[in-house]
């Protein structure tokens, strides 16, 4: 019994280690002359084990203040993924959660806007990455691995579509509190 805890306690440690340090975390981010440096990161897991990606929270550098969801503060959300997923369950994913979020009548004013995230959305492999940047008052691009992948106007469903990772729902409660700095 003594030899399966040592050997089940190195099996943790490696696969913590190995996951340490996969991906790259920069302090800031640029894109057409603006700078956004890092507030947070956080890795989203199923269960123990099962990473699933990397989120990593950048604000406007002219924001230094502490960062509440949702605000008007410029900021930029890179989803950074640990394992290969299929586009089809990306997009069931966030619709399961939006759907846990907002009332159906809700989700209907925003069909169009959400029809256009979900065709522009790419099955991704590990490594893969997409960057959403918020821009108050204007709304939300999403780009693939440094390509833009759609580009949606309006304030409201930029927040409503952030909220997959930021607002309050029990599968990514952990995430955005982490991102959030929430204690």
């Amino acid at each position: 019994m003594k030899f399966i805890i040592i050997l089940l306690s190195l099996v943790i440690n490696a696969a913590s280690f190995s996951y340490a340090k996969e991906f790259e975390l920069h302090n800031s981010i640029s894109k057409d002359g603006k700078i956004w440096g890092l507030y947070s990161n956080s890795t989203y897991k199923r269960g123990f084990f099962f990473k699933i990606l990397e989120a990593s929270l950048y604000i406007d550098i002219e924001h230094k203040a502490a960062y509440q969801f949702p605000s008007a503060v410029p900021i930029v959300l890179k989803l950074q993924y640990y394992r290969d997923i299929r586009a089809e369950k990306l997009v069931r994913a966030g619709q399961d959660i939006l759907q846990d979020l907002y009332s159906p009548k809700l989700l209907d004013l925003y069909f169009k806007e959400l029809a256009l995230v979900e065709n522009a959305m790419q099955s991704v492999k590990k490594g893969d990455f997409y960057e959403l940047y918020y821009y108050p008052s204007q709304g939300i691009e999403i780009w693939w691995k440094d390509n833009l992948a759609v580009k949606v106007e309006g304030d409201d469903f930029a927040k409503l579509y952030l909220s997959i990772w930021l607002g309050d729902h029990e599968k990514t409660r952990s995430l955005k509190n982490d991102l959030l700095k929430i204690n």
